[in-house]
């Protein structure tokens, strides 16, 4: 398979992206993967896109990449226009997360102080507000079986809505942090509710248990969850198995139990309880390494042990973390237009990643602006155009786990 770029992104910094699949759509056209993807960015934008990639690259072109090439310097293959922009709307204020629900509703969260839902059926119109918090919300998660959305804010607020609802205040809890959240997802069976806020706690919740009464659910708080400030946390599809990142470049993997015994990075239980370095570089002439922070932490659906972390250096890496083993990494991505002419290479860090639903692909939005302190002075002077935002599309075909 071809590796792709989203070819109508917008100038300014990506948000969040989020795809889901869909079916019988007519507005995407013949030429779709049966997805959708959505964006949000500063431009106070958010755009609905066909990705136009399906099946058929797989079967014709093959992988890119090889799995025994994990331990080769990141140098890329071409990387192809693809897409069409289907809705581009303008907003008052900037969305910094996106979340689906199906296909046929886009929830909202940002500066708008609250959460707002997007009809796609209806023409993706106006933004609808279903949620108010008193502060920006960060994150969005929804439970799909459950009709919920949650959303996290700086306010230090949780809120999980029934969408069901029409009514604006059909708020099922609301959950108190000390901080401000700055990631959050649940697990697998809708059990946990994991939330990293700014004072580094990671607080787990147990969503079984919420009720209508506010304020007072048990939160169980783990303090200090990681050294230097998070960045993200995505749980595993398959177990009670989460990761998380931070600024300082790395990693922890860990699970809800002994999260909850406040037995992290226990060498007496390592399995599923550990923690790594990554997205750093070493410069052996000056006897120094750049860390850079591990923005986005994504596990696979289908592979339970396969892991990828995005980095404000660029890299995009696969690891097995049962293996305790890097599986791919890919940098510098080498951007083309349809006549395969260079247009520039991609050095921009990585803001968000996602798996596609149903292709081997993982996806990626990468932005200039996002940590302009780690570039140098030369890189910084670039035209904002010749550093654009990004959307990749990477193609992963063949890359398993150790044993799959």
């Amino acid at each position: 398979m071809q590796n792709y770029y989203l070819s109508e992104c917008p100038e300014d910094p990506i948000g969040s992206i989020d795809i889901a699949c869909f079916s019988g759509n007519s507005i995407f056209g013949s030429e779709n993967d049966d997805c959708i993807l959505a964006l949000t960015s500063w431009d106070k934008s958010v755009r609905i896109y066909n990705p136009q990639i399906n099946s058929k690259h797989i079967n014709e072109e093959g992988c890119s990449y090889e799995p025994k090439d994990s331990k080769l310097p990141g140098v890329s293959a071409n990387y192809f226009p693809t897409g069409k922009c289907v809705y581009n709307i303008s907003n008052e204020q900037i969305y910094l997360s996106c979340k689906f629900f199906g296909s046929d509703y886009l929830f909202l969260g940002g500066f708008n102080n609250g959460v707002d839902s997007i009809s796609i059926n209806d023409g993706a119109g106006k933004p609808t507000n279903i949620v108010r918090h008193s502060a920006p919300v960060r994150c969005l998660n929804v439970i799909e079986n459950h009709s919920m959305i949650i959303s996290g804010s700086w306010d230090g607020s949780v809120i999980l809505t029934d969408i069901r609802s029409n009514d604006s205040n059909a708020t099922v809890s609301k959950i108190e942090v000390k901080g401000k959240v700055f990631c959050m997802d649940h697990t697998f069976n809708n059990e946990w509710l994991l939330v990293g806020d700014s004072f580094k706690n990671m607080n787990i919740i147990n969503i079984k248990k919420l009720s209508s009464t506010m304020n007072t659910e048990k939160i169980d708080v783990i303090p200090n969850f990681m050294k230097y400030q998070l960045r993200d946390i995505n749980a595993n599809k398959h177990k009670d198995v989460f990761a998380t990142s931070s600024i300082e470049g790395r990693v922890q993997i860990a699970n809800i139990e002994n999260a909850l015994k406040g037995e992290i990075n226990n060498k007496d239980n390592p399995v599923d309880n550990y923690a790594f370095k990554c997205h750093r570089i070493k410069d052996n002439t000056k006897m120094t390494e750049v860390i850079y922070p591990v923005n986005s932490v994504c596990f696979h659906k289908q592979y339970s042990n396969m892991l990828a972390t995005g980095g404000s250096d660029g890299g995009v890496f696969l690891w097995d973390t049962k293996a305790k083993k890097r599986l791919w990494r890919n940098s510098n991505f080498q951007i083309v237009d349809s006549e395969t002419n260079p247009i520039r290479i991609c050095k921009e860090g990585i803001s968000s990643m996602k798996f596609h639903p149903s292709l081997p692909v993982l996806i990626s939005s990468c932005s200039e602006l996002l940590d302009n302190s780690f570039k140098e002075i030369s890189e910084t002077n670039s035209t904002f155009n010749e550093k654009k935002p990004l959307v990749i599309f990477h193609s992963i075909e063949g890359i398993k786990p150790v044993g799959s």
